[in-house]
């Protein structure tokens, strides 16, 4: 009962969090990441993100909100597994270059998985929340182009009793249009 609750509370939040800020959307980037992650594996991701107008902006930095969906699967000799998710985020771009402009960002949300195991990986539940931490940098005409390096971790959160999580470390190349 109590994590058919919690499910339900955070798509709801997602949902309001979509539909609100649909209207204020300023970029679109697609991304593609390779990622090296526990039991030898290899994690691929596709993600489609909206990046929205700044909280924040001056000539040191540009503090935004995203949202993001994201398509992924990891693989490795013994197993794969797919799945999708949602997430929210912010991102911190510094400097006001035309060039190139280093950021940081850091997202979280909900991953619905496939299976609730990998290889020998006991994830104890197919509903998964990731955060993830990214260095990137955007470069190139309008700043269209990013390449960035990035630190995901997966857990259930608690919500069973098994919780072992999954872990990569993994790079990208974006493109915003």
């Amino acid at each position: 009962m109590r994590k058919g609750l919690m499910v339900k509370i955070l798509v709801s939040a997602l949902l309001l969090t979509v539909n609100v800020g649909l209207s204020r959307a300023a970029e679109t980037s697609l991304s593609l990441s390779v990622a090296a992650g526990d039991s030898s594996s290899l994690a691929y991701d596709l993600s489609l993100q909206q990046i929205y107008d700044p909280w924040i902006a001056n000539e040191y930095i540009t503090l935004r909100p995203l949202l993001g969906l994201t398509a992924f699967m990891w693989h490795n000799n013994n197993d794969s597994l797919g799945g999708g998710m949602a997430s929210v985020g912010l991102r911190m771009s510094m400097g006001s270059s035309a060039v190139f402009r280093p950021y940081l960002a850091a997202t979280f949300g909900p991953a619905l998985l496939s299976q609730t195991s990998f290889d020998d990986i006991d994830l104890g539940s197919a509903l998964q929340f990731r955060s993830q931490g990214i260095l990137g940098i955007s470069f190139g005409p309008g700043l269209r182009h990013s390449i960035q390096a990035s630190f995901s971790h997966y857990s259930n959160a608690g919500l069973s009793d098994e919780n072992s999580g999954y872990n990569t470390w993994g790079l990208s190349y974006g493109f915003t249009f």
